[in-house]
């Protein structure tokens, strides 16, 4: 009977001896967030530009599509060429200049709502890696930052 007895509190004591000798020894380290502090003369680095100051420059219309229609690069390029205006210029002081082909519609440019705005209609946009896009009912254009 001790004979089982020992045999069965045997594999309780090895959990036990585990759990007071391996376990202590594995520590989980959590790293503590390091801060960088500002440069000696006190500004402060910025790695993101602010969406107002990326959006200023002169985009290009690269695509265009609706549920009737689907304009390509490959087929707006060719209009360009021949000098036929497809763009917008986006100034730093929120105004914006739509130009197609014999139209220009001035616009006002909200970076904090994302929203083109001009003749009584909101436009909104989104604005990644220098493509610009906007929307509207039915339609959406993609405009390229021009280098």
């Amino acid at each position: 009977m001790k004979k089982l007895f020992l045999i069965l509190l045997l594999p309780v004591i090895v959990l036990l001896a585990v759990l007071l000798l391996v376990i202590p020894r594995i520590t989980i380290q959590t790293e503590d967030p390091v801060f960088e502090l500002p440069d000696e003369d006190g500004e402060e680095t910025v790695y993101v530009l602010p969406l107002k100051d990326e959006l200023a420059g002169e985009y290009v219309l690269t695509a265009l599509s609706s549920d009737e229609l689907s304009l390509t690069e490959s087929d707006l390029a060719p209009l360009r060429e021949r000098g036929i205006p497809l763009g917008i210029v986006l100034g730093d002081d929120g105004t914006a200049s739509l130009s197609v082909f014999d139209t220009r519609i001035d616009l006002a440019v909200d970076p904090d709502a994302m929203l083109l705005t001009g003749s009584g209609q909101s436009y909104p946009f989104f604005y990644k890696d220098g493509i610009l896009t906007v929307w509207d009912s039915a339609s959406r254009a993609e405009f390229q930052k021009c280098k």
